[in-house]
């Protein structure tokens, strides 16, 4: 039971940082900070993989992971980096 409680603890502190650095690559992309606000995203996908490199079957980490992409592929696109944005699509 400890065990259980301690893994849900630390898949709802991952959460919380995923989308922590979502929230946070947003606000430097308002700034105009394109290369922090890309670090920040990139952050967000590592966590998402990370995750599923351990539990490869929980569908909400899957769905993370491709809006991180998508994230990281929508900047990339939008300052002209095309490749980029092609290998996070």
């Amino acid at each position: 039971m400890a065990e259980e409680l301690s893994a849900l603890r630390r898949v709802r502190r991952e959460r919380d940082l995923f989308v922590a650095n979502e929230l946070i690559g947003d606000v430097l992309l308002a700034q105009g900070d394109r290369r922090a606000a890309l670090e920040s995203y990139q952050a967000s996908l590592a966590i998402a993989a990370g995750h599923l490199a351990a539990d490869p079957d929980d569908a909400s980490w899957w769905r993370s992971l491709s809006d991180a992409h998508d994230t990281i592929g929508d900047v990339l696109m939008d300052h002209g980096n095309l490749a980029g944005a092609l290998e996070n699509a």
